[in-house]
C-alpha cells in the first residue's frame, strides 16, 4: 500500500500560532472506516466582523458514530475550513476562514502530532487582513470546502457566506501542492444549469477516481452533483436528497463515501445513483465553520524507489540507498500507458515515487530526468553520463529484468497495489589525466617515480584500483614497474601504492606515456586516461665503457673507465652493507674534462663471501650519475660484465673462465624468444649481434654446476 512514515500522537501539547513547526504524516493505522473533520465550538459577529473560534480535529468513526478529538482548538489554535486529506503524503491540510489572528486565506498543512506548517501559495487564495463579511464578500468570498485528486492538487471552493452578498461566489480553484509550496493552476466559476432558479451553494466536495469528477453537495437542493473541474458545470447525479444539509463529504480508508448531515447524521453515499443511506449518528457534532475530510484514505498505488546501488547486481538484487538524484540532477518517474505519459512524479527525497489511481492493464514505469507532460510522448530519460543503470526488478528479493535501463513493465489488475517497482543507478569512477613537467633523463637503468595517480567514485569511498589498459613502447618510451616488477599490458593492480610505481625510460629525449582506468566494485568502468612524463636529454658527465671487478682471494679488485668526462670531480664508491643499504667506502678523482679512455681502479679489503658495489660519478656542480650494480663473489671467483650498453653490431663480455667449466650464452628478445646462442671460451669475448633487429635484448649466462646470470642490453 502507501509507504507511510509512522508517528506516534501522544499529548499533542504543543506551541500554538508557531510558523517553524515540523508536523508528522499520519501513520494511518488499523482498518475501521472513519473520516477526519475540523469545527469551531463559536462564532462571533459584531457588527459586520466575523469570528470563529479556533478549530479542533476530530475523528469519526462512521460505524458508531463516535467522535474522539485528535487535536483541541487550543492546540490547532485558528479557526480553520477546507480540510482535505492528502492521500500523496499522508498530510491533512486547511485553510484559515474568519480567525481572529489569521483572517482568511492561509494554506496549513497539519500533522498527526498537531503541529501545522504555512504552505505559501503562488496565484494566492485571495487572503484578507480583516474579518469584515462585507469586504471578504465583495473581494473575493471565503472557504467552504476542498478536497484531494490522485495527483497532489488541492481543489478549495470559495462560497459565498451571506444572503446579500455581491462579491466572488462559487469559485473552484486547482491548487497543485509541490513540496512545501502551492501554486494555483486554475480558477472556475460554478454553474448548474440543471438546478431551479440556478441555486447553488457547495458545501463540500470530494475527488471520484472512477469518473475522474468533484462530487459536490448542494445547500440548496441536498443532493449530489459531479462537478467537472475544467468547466466548473454541476451535473444533478440521481433524484434522491435527504432532508437534512449536509456538512462534510468524505471517503474513509477503503474508499467509500460518506456524508455527514448538519443534524449529526452519517449516510453511505452512492457516487453512481446519488442516493444516500443512513449508517449512524453522532450526537457531539458541532456543524459551525465545519468541514470533513477523508480518513486515511488508501487507494490503489504504483510505487518504488530509486536506490544508488553501488555494488550493482553483483548480490543480484536491485537495493542500496535511497536517492531522488544522480549526482545534481534531480529525478523523476513517468507512469507511461501506449507510449504516452500518464502519471508524473518528483522522486521524494528518500527516493520514493508512487502513482495513484485504478489501474488495470499493461503499463510501464519510466524513471528520467525529464519530468513528463501528462498526454504527451514519454520524454528522454538522460541519465547523467557519469552515472549507469544497475538494475530494475519489482520486489526487495534478489532479481531483476534482465535489462538494466531505468524501465519496467506492470501489470495489474483493478483496485490492486504494485509496489517495491524498483530501480538501481550507480555513480561511474573519474580518472584524471596527468602531463607532468618536463624533467632531466638520468639516463641508465635509473627507475623514477610516477606522480600519484587520482581517481574517485561518488559512491565507493577510497577506491584503490587501477588496470593498465596501455603501457609504454620499450623500444622507445621505456620501461614500467610496480613493485620493481616489469608491468604488462592490461595489468590489474589492487590496492594502489603510488610510491611503488616508476618508470625507467630510455636514454635521450623521449616522453614516456601509458593509460589507466579504474572500476568501482559494482563493475563500472571510469574514463580512461593518459599519463605523459616527458624527459629532456642532457649531456652526460661521464660516458662509461665498463665498470667491472673480481677477486684475488683475499682482496676485491674495481676496475673501471670512461671514455670521456665533461666538468667531473670525483668517483664515491658505494659498497651494500649487511642491512642492505649502500654508504660510501672511498673516493677516487677523476680526469675531470677528457675526451680520450681513462681507466680507473680500487682495491677493497673488506670483503664479504658476496660483495655489491656501485659507483657514483660527482660533477664539479654537484650532480650524479650511478653506475649499475656490481656483484662480486669471492667463492666463485667469477666476474662477468657485458659492455657496452647500446650497441650497433658487436657486445664484449668479460667473464672469468674456469678450465673444468663449460660456460654458454643466450641473447633472448623481450617475449623470451633465443635469437642466438653459443660459447664463452675467453675471458674477453667479442659477440657480433649485427643480425639482431633494434630493440631491448637480454644477454643469459649459463655455467655448468654453478650460478647464471641476466644482463640486459639495447641493439641500437
Amino acid at each position: 500500500m502507501i509507504k507511510f512514515i509512522l508517528s506516534v500522537c501522544t499529548l499533542c501539547i504543543l506551541l500554538t500560532n508557531s510558523y517553524s513547526q515540523s508536523p508528522t504524516p499520519f501513520a494511518c493505522l488499523g482498518s475501521d472506516g472513519f473520516g477526519y473533520y475540523s469545527s469551531s465550538a463559536t462564532s462571533s459577529l459584531s457588527g459586520a466582523i466575523l469570528t470563529y473560534s479556533s478549530s479542533r480535529i476530530s475523528k469519526i468513526t462512521t460505524s458508531t458514530g463516535n467522535r474522539v478529538t485528535l487535536c483541541d482548538a487550543t492546540t490547532i489554535g485558528i479557526a480553520l475550513n477546507g480540510l482535505a486529506f492528502n492521500p500523496h503524503d499522508n498530510f491533512l491540510y486547511a485553510a484559515s476562514r474568519y480567525d481572529a489572528t489569521q483572517f482568511s486565506g492561509k494554506l496549513y498543512r497539519i500533522g498527526e502530532n498537531c503541529q501545522k506548517l504555512e504552505i505559501p501559495v503562488t496565484g494566492a487564495i485571495v487572503k484578507f487582513n480583516t474579518n469584515n463579511i462585507n469586504t471578504i464578500d465583495a473581494e473575493g468570498g471565503n472557504i467552504s470546502s476542498a478536497t484531494f485528486d490522485l495527483d497532489n492538487h488541492y481543489y478549495v471552493n470559495t462560497s459565498f457566506t451571506n444572503t446579500s452578498s455581491t462579491g466572488f461566489r462559487n469559485k473552484l480553484q486547482t491548487i497543485k501542492i509541490v513540496s512545501n509550496t502551492a501554486l494555483v493552476q486554475s480558477t472556475v466559476t460554478l454553474t448548474c444549469p440543471s438546478c431551479i432558479t440556478n441555486k447553488l451553494r457547495v458545501t463540500d466536495i470530494i475527488f471520484d477516481e472512477g469518473s475522474g469528477l468533484l462530487l459536490g453537495s448542494n445547500k440548496e437542493t441536498d443532493k449530489l452533483y459531479s462537478i467537472n473541474t475544467s468547466t466548473g458545470v454541476l451535473l444533478e447525479i440521481g433524484t434522491t436528497g435527504i432532508t437534512s444539509s449536509i456538512v462534510g463529504i468524505y471517503k474513509n480508508r477503503d474508499g467509500n463515501v460518506r456524508a455527514i448531515a448538519q443534524n449529526g447524521n452519517i449516510y453511505s453515499v452512492n457516487a453512481s445513483t446519488g442516493a444516500f443511506s443512513f449508517l449512524s449518528t453522532t450526537n457531539t457534532l458541532n456543524s459551525g465553520n465545519a468541514d470533513a475530510a477523508s480518513g486515511c484514505y488508501a487507494p490503489p498505488n504504483i510505487s518504488g524507489n530509486l536506490y544508488i546501488d553501488a555494488n550493482g547486481l553483483i548480490d543480484y538484487t536491485v537495493n542500496g540507498i535511497d536517492t531522488n538524484m544522480a549526482g545534481t540532477t534531480i529525478m523523476y518517474a513517468n507512469l507511461i500507458l501506449d507510449g504516452l505519459v500518464l502519471k508524473t512524479d518528483v522522486l521524494s527525497s528518500d527516493g520514493y515515487y508512487q502513482f495513484l489511481g485504478l489501474f488495470s492493464g499493461n503499463y510501464e514505469v519510466q524513471i528520467s530526468s525529464n519530468q513528463g507532460m501528462v498526454g504527451q510522448a514519454a520524454p528522454t530519460q538522460d541519465l547523467p553520463t557519469t552515472y549507469e543503470w544497475t538494475g530494475d526488478n519489482t520486489g526487495v528479493t534478489a532479481g531483476d529484468d534482465g535489462t538494466p535501463d531505468g524501465k519496467q513493465s506492470v501489470t495489474i489488475s483493478m483496485g490492486l497495489d504494485m509496489v517495491e517497482v524498483n530501480f538501481g543507478i550507480n555513480g561511474i569512477p573519474i580518472t584524471n589525466g596527468l602531463t607532468t613537467p618536463s624533467q632531466e633523463n638520468p639516463n641508465g637503468t635509473v627507475q623514477v617515480n610516477v606522480p600519484p595517480l587520482t581517481f574517485s567514485d561518488p559512491e565507493d569511498v577510497g577506491i584503490n584500483n587501477i588496470t593498465i589498459q596501455s603501457i609504454p613502447n620499450p623500444t622507445t618510451q621505456g620501461t614500467l614497474y610496480y613493485n620493481s616488477i616489469d608491468v604488462t599490458l592490461g595489468q590489474y593492480i589492487s590496492n594502489y601504492d603510488a610510491s611503488l610505481l616508476t618508470v625507467d625510460p630510455i636514454d635521450g629525449n623521449v616522453t614516456v606515456s601509458f593509460m589507466f582506468f579504474s572500476t568501482d566494485q559494482a563493475g563500472a568502468m571510469s574514463n580512461t586516461s593518459t599519463v605523459n612524463i616527458p624527459f629532456i636529454f642532457t649531456t652526460l658527465p661521464v660516458e662509461w665503457v665498463y665498470f667491472r671487478g673480481h677477486n684475488t682471494g683475499s682482496e676485491n679488485i674495481l676496475e673501471w673507465s670512461t671514455a670521456s668526462e665533461i666538468n667531473s670531480d670525483h668517483f664515491t664508491i658505494e659498497r651494500q652493507n649487511a642491512f642492505g643499504y649502500f654508504e660510501a667506502i672511498d673516493k677516487v678523482s677523476s680526469e675531470g674534462n677528457s675526451s680520450h679512455v681513462k681507466d680507473y681502479s680500487f682495491i677493497d679489503n673488506n670483503i664479504l663471501p658476496v660483495t655489491y658495489y656501485r659507483l657514483v660519478q660527482v660533477d664539479i656542480d654537484g650532480k650524479t650519475d650511478t653506475s649499475p650494480i656490481i656483484a662480486i663473489n669471492s667463492r666463485a671467483q667469477k666476474f662477468i660484465n657485458l659492455y657496452p650498453a647500446l650497441a650497433s653490431d658487436y657486445i664484449n663480455v668479460d667473464i672469468e673462465i674456469q678450465d673444468d667449466n663449460k660456460t654458454q650464452y643466450q641473447i633472448l628478445n623481450i617475449t623470451g624468444q633465443v635469437m642466438q646462442q653459443g660459447l664463452l671460451e675467453s675471458k674477453t669475448n667479442q659477440i657480433e649481434i649485427s643480425l639482431l633487429e633494434h630493440g631491448i635484448y637480454f644477454f643469459k649466462i649459463l655455467i655448468t654446476g654453478d650460478v647464471h646470470k641476466t644482463l640486459r642490453f639495447v641493439k641500437s
